[in-house]
């Protein structure tokens, strides 16, 4: 990983991926907005439940 993250900044990314699921989710987010916030935003209010912090 931080030889991704070196390799990035050595290359002036603005983005350095450094894994397949965070470049997944990356461009998930941005091509399926609507649908990603709605799925965001249930398991936040699910993990509040769960923890149980308001």
């Amino acid at each position: 990983m931080a030889e991704r993250i070196v390799t990035g900044i050595l290359k002036n990314r603005f983005m350095v991926y450094t894994s397949f699921d965070t470049r997944f989710g990356y461009w998930w987010a941005r091509k399926f907005a609507p649908p990603y916030n709605l799925v965001m935003q249930a398991a936040n209010d699910y993990f509040r439940r769960v923890v149980g912090t308001k």
